[in-house]
């Protein structure tokens, strides 16, 4: 059923595209017509001007409502979307969408004479949520602060004080969106993400940026998710986008289920020397994160070593949460280029606990729901509601008897688990099984051209890391070690420029003696490590060592085409008979689709989307997600 158009506010004068102004016409003739009482509850089409109570409007919409904003007009306030009852979408729109690009492509600046503004007055965001507030969706509006306004979180949905899931505001959607921080000020925040159940696509969040704060365009550390960020330009000095960095306030809660497809994250290489810069992509706290299709760009040296992205656990930012865990997280099908620091970290323990309990010493036993230690300080060096990790496996601690004996919340096997070194003990989170597949690493060395910046760094007990058909390009290690040991790498069929170092490890050299400390039990064959033949003995076999870039056989060096010609000694020379390095054909792609914004349906991205639609296999939250987009 259409929905039924309704004069509640006064008309603007001009409207930005003809559906609107057909819309009016129609309304013209409907003034005169009773509407019964049934009618009443049906979906309305509702024009707000500029001169209207905006947040009227949004109390008196009804669920499949939608309000219809004059483009070009202010509407300045900090708006409450308020909770009702229904599972309809309350939609906020522009009078010219007509005028914008259409689904799945991505607006710009440019867009921004056919959108309304929503404009904050003041720091506080300009719009937030009630508890359980759901089901609003913006598709064409223009976010930003008053002139000379930093705001801390310019979009705020959900709560960071929700104690409970079922607290938390859901089913929200930003499409077409541009969000942004004020020119001269700029803006701690774009999106401060707590919601359940929430699409972000087609957007573009820029000039948030500070030389003192960490920023971020997407911030979210008290939202459990599911969350799609779709076909986004991204942009911030601190971290472009971060899950966790603070401490949630509903308990056990870690981000889960986040698919981020197609996206542009960099930012102005103007801001150098003008803004503390962290990082494009970190994730403290997290699990089952898709990360593929993205491009990745410009990032430097600041307030962080220059590594663009980070898997490095958190348990003690802002409160004690240590049930955090970075885990299941799939990073395939990306480029990521000019950064000075290095390509990705991960680390698997909290080396920043402060303010927090820290593990203690000694041998425990498990068994039930008990836990016995010898040589060890329960009572000084552990608190009831902290996890312990046993063998892989968390247990929240109920009681602490004594030094030597503990109670924790379920039990164990029936089999009594341990004796364990208390000093192995996970009490400060955990990295778990990190996929870093078929994606480019390209100048990941100091924007001077010296030899720096790590491609991989595998820090402290991160645990099942595979790396495997990249290509990557740095000017030190391809690998490097640090902390403790952390098992289960597999590092595989990846074509890399050896650099100064290759792989490395903390004080254990190169090759296999730092292997053999740092990645002990690890895989590392069918590599091709460019440049480092006088180190293969070093090495373990099966490993390839051209002299060269240009003794590889790349299709086209010069235009930085790194598919392999037909005349390559290295085509099909992978573990799986595959070529070495990524697949440039499908990078190829990516770099055309996420920059540009405009993904074609046949392109990589709304290809797997509708792919995994398909599936037996995908979870149905992802496959209702992602239908609902490719559908509009």
């Amino acid at each position: 059923m259409s929905p039924k158009i309704r004069r509640l506010y006064p008309f603007p004068a001009v409207l930005g595209s003809l559906a609107a102004c057909s819309a009016l016409i129609v309304t013209a003739l409907l003034l005169n017509r009773p509407v019964s009482r049934a009618q009443e509850q049906e979906p309305a089409v509702r024009f707000v001007p500029a001169e209207a109570n905006l947040q009227q409007a949004l109390d008196e919409a009804r669920p499949g409502d939608t309000l219809v904003l004059q483009a070009g007009a202010y509407y300045g306030g900090n708006f409450l979307l308020r909770a009702k009852e229904g599972d309809q979408f309350i939609t906020i729109q522009t009078s010219a969408l007509d005028s914008l690009p259409p689904e799945n492509h991505r607006v710009s600046p440019e867009h921004a004479q056919w959108m309304p503004m929503l404009i904050a007055p003041n720091a506080n965001p300009v719009i937030r949520t009630e508890p359980g507030a759901h089901h609003y969706r913006f598709v064409g509006i223009e976010f930003r602060p008053m002139a000379g306004v930093y705001t801390y979180a310019l979009i705020q949905l959900g709560s960071n004080t929700a104690t409970s899931v079922e607290e938390q505001a859901h089913d929200f959607e930003l499409d077409r969106v541009y969000v942004h921080g004020d020119p001269d000020r700029g803006g701690k925040r774009g999106l401060e993400l707590h919601a359940r159940s929430t699409t972000i696509s087609n957007s573009y969040f820029s000039g948030f940026r500070s030389d003192s704060q960490d920023t971020q365009a997407i911030g979210s550390w008290n939202g459990p998710g599911p969350y799609l960020i779709f076909n986004n330009y991204l942009e911030a000095s601190g971290m472009s986008v971060l899950f966790g960095g603070a401490a949630p306030r509903i308990p056990d809660l870690v981000p889960t289920d986040i698919v981020f497809y197609n996206n542009y994250i960099t930012r102005p290489l103007e801001w150098r020397g003008k803004a503390a810069v962290k990082n494009l992509f970190e994730l403290k706290n997290a699990r089952n994160v898709d990360v593929r299709y993205n491009v990745f760009e410009n990032n430097w040296v600041s307030a962080q070593n220059g590594t663009a992205i980070l898997f490095t656990v958190r348990t003690c930012e802002a409160g004690d949460y240590p049930w955090s865990a970075v885990e299941n997280v799939n990073f395939s099908n990306n480029i990521v280029r000019k950064s000075e620091g290095g390509g990705v970290v991960t680390m698997g323990e909290d080396n920043v606990r402060v303010n927090c309990a820290k593990p203690g010493t000694g041998e425990v036993v498990a068994s039930g729901t008990a836990v016995s230690g010898q040589g060890t300080s329960f009572t000084s060096e552990l608190q009831e509601g902290q996890y312990l990790v046993i063998n892989k496996v968390a247990r929240r601690i109920t009681k602490i008897v004594d030094d030597s004996n503990l109670e924790v919340a379920s039990r164990f096997a029936a089999e009594p688990v341990g004796p364990v070194a208390f000093r192995s003990f996970a009490i400060a989170g955990r990295v778990d099984n990190i996929t870093i597949r078929n994606n480019l690493f390209e100048d990941i060395r100091p924007f001077n051209g010296s030899t720096g910046g790590r491609l991989f760094q595998v820090y402290s007990n991160s645990q099942n890391v595979t790396i495997e058909h990249n290509t990557g390009f740095s000017g030190a290690h391809v690998l490097l070690g640090e902390g403790t040991p952390n098992p289960g790498l597999v590092f595989r069929n990846n074509m890399l420029l050896y650099g100064r170092y290759g792989i490395g490890g903390s004080g254990k050299g190169a090759g296999n003696a730092a292997l053999d400390f740092y990645f002990p039990g690890s895989i590392v064959t069918h590599n091709a490590f460019i440049g480092g033949g006088n180190m293969a003995k070093s090495y373990p076999p099966d490993n390839f060592f051209p002299a060269a870039l240009e003794d590889v056989g790349f299709a086209d060096l010069a235009a930085a085409n790194y598919s392999l010609s037909d005349q390559s000694s290295y085509k099909g020379k992978g573990s799986d008979e595959r070529d070495l390095g990524a697949d440039m054909g499908v990078l190829s792609q990516v770099l055309q689709e996420a920059v540009a914004g405009a993904p074609t349906s046949e392109g990589p991205a709304l290809s797997e989307l509708r792919r995994l639609t398909q599936s037996a296999r995908t979870p149905a939250w992802k496959k209702f997600y992602w239908a609902r987009r490719l559908a509009r």
